[in-house]
């Protein structure tokens, strides 16, 4: 299994070393592995939960938000329709600003 330190993952991402160390402190990757010095090791496990945390970050959901969200994905099948409900929330919000942006641009053409 191939593992990724936490500066390969931050330029993959185009994040800053700080942002991700910041997103595990606040319990956002569920199963961090560690290497033998504690240095953060990510499998692709944690780089999917990364792509969720940004998106949800991207489209105003607060950490406790997305923590939560994480809390019910480990819980299993049962919390299907709460996460459910979340992502949908999530997506009127990011439908919300499309269409703030699209007249935006209409007013800037």
């Amino acid at each position: 299994m191939a593992f990724y330190t936490v500066k390969q993952v931050a330029d993959l991402y185009g994040v800053s070393t700080h942002t991700i160390r910041f997103y595990d402190n606040a319990g956002l990757f569920p199963d961090m592995a560690r290497g033998e010095n504690g240095e953060r090791l990510f499998s692709k496990e944690q780089l999917d939960w990364l792509n969720i945390v940004m998106c949800m970050r991207k489209t105003g959901l607060p950490i406790a938000g997305i923590r939560h969200y994480i809390e019910l994905s480990e819980q299993g099948d049962s919390t299907l329709e709460e996460r459910y409900r979340i992502i949908l929330e999530q997506k009127k919000r990011a439908q919300a600003e499309l269409e703030e942006c699209k007249n935006k641009l209409g007013v800037l053409e």
